[in-house]
């Protein structure tokens, strides 16, 4: 009995230990909130304040000391979230979490977009260039000024990477991809639907609209008649392999919600002050943090005087959406065509090639590694 008191103080006392010190790695990784700090690459003082619910307001005599400030205070306070958005859109989840993220990776891959951040850079102009550069160096000196890495990388056993400028153009990429469907699985659903019914019935099915849907300006849109009983033969489904194959996902028959957007907007004429308002909800799914950071910009040099509120995504130095005291301005998902399902076909004497409207065409090979904590390195 007495062995056993002493057995559950000592483990007792283990857990108050480590407790401790985990109490003690979460306080040592918060951002800085008071005092000075000497940033290499800044022109001149730049000053961040937060207000009683900790909203930052950054005021600098240039675009790209706000830049690099506007990094600095992200890395402090997101850098997590951040770090995951780069390696989702370039397929590098799996360097840092092990291999339950490796097949996500090898599909990420094929769309290279490590490389076409990189050309994105490479073609971008010299003022847009200095400031994702500025917003770089921000964000690497945000992070060295952590006495503790996020408590994440301490879970997960390893460090964070430096913020490359590629970097910023991959979490705008990262949006795209959420907000889109890479897979074409909407393209692949509506040829399954063409091959499977009739042209009209198809045509009900896949109208832009109908007249519920009514615009702010412009005449009503028109729907199609609901088809009849005969139109819709579903005898013709056990006849067409196309309506039969199974279709691009791998998530089963979950059903997605759909992802809209909604704002409204107010005439001066129509509000008590005599000012106009903007309210814009772009519908994201809620998260931990949240996906935007709140921000409020002053640059105060020769002409560059800009004063500007609003949301920032963290990896990007520029406001999303906000208000410059003159314009406001709110963000909603296009939904254009970006994506378009080809059926390749491959040349039956040279598997090495697949034909174009101008003949056939070789095949470029890109070789990808994709790194795995804690595993062989695997080719994709």
């Amino acid at each position: 009995m007495r062995f056993l008191k002493r057995f559950l103080y000592v483990s007792g006392g283990l857990v108050v230990v480590a407790a401790v010190g985990l109490w003690l790695a979460v306080r040592a990784s918060l951002p800085q909130l008071d005092g000075a700090r000497v940033l290499p690459g800044l022109s001149a003082p730049v000053v961040v304040s937060r207000d009683a619910i900790g909203v930052v307001t950054i005021g600098a005599g240039n675009r790209r000391d706000a830049a690099l400030a506007t990094g600095f205070v992200h890395a402090q306070e997101r850098l997590f979230q951040m770090d995951l958005m780069r390696r989702l859109a370039a397929g590098e989840l799996a360097a840092l979490v092990g291999e339950a993220a490796a097949g996500h990776d090898a599909m990420q891959r094929v769309h290279r977009m490590r490389s076409v951040a990189g050309r994105v850079m490479e073609r971008a102009g010299e003022a847009e260039r200095l400031v994702v550069e500025a917003y770089a160096a921000g964000v690497n000196a945000g992070m060295d000024a952590l006495a503790v890495r996020p408590f994440e990388y301490l879970v997960l056993g390893a460090p964070p990477e430096p913020w490359r400028p590629e970097d910023t153009v991959l979490a705008v990429i990262a949006m795209y991809f959420r907000l889109h469907d890479e897979r074409a699985s909407r393209e692949s659903g509506l040829a399954r639907l063409h091959g499977a019914l009739r042209p009209d019935m198809y045509a009900f099915l896949t109208q832009a609209g109908t007249p519920w849907d009514a615009p702010l300006m412009g005449a009503a849109m028109t729907g199609l008649p609901v088809p009849g009983a005969e139109v819709c033969d579903v005898g013709r489904v056990e006849r067409n392999p196309l309506a039969l194959a199974p279709g691009p996902s791998s998530q089963g028959t979950r059903e997605h919600a759909v992802v809209g957007s909604n704002a409204w907007a107010l005439s001066p004429r129509r509000t008590r002050g005599g000012v106009a308002m903007v309210a814009n909800d772009m519908h994201l799914g809620l998260a931990m943090p949240g996906t935007w950071f709140r921000l409020r910009l002053r640059v105060d040099g020769p002409g560059e005087g800009v004063d500007v509120t609003g949301v920032t995504l963290p990896g990007t130095p520029a406001i999303v959406a906000g208000s410059n005291g003159h314009v406001a301005w709110g963000l909603s998902n296009s939904y254009g065509d970006w994506v378009d399902l080809v059926d390749l076909e491959v040349d039956p004497g040279d598997p090495g090639r697949y034909l174009t409207p101008d003949g056939y065409r070789r095949f470029e090979v890109h070789r990808e590694i994709v790194r795995v904590r804690g595993a062989v390195d695997a080719a994709r």
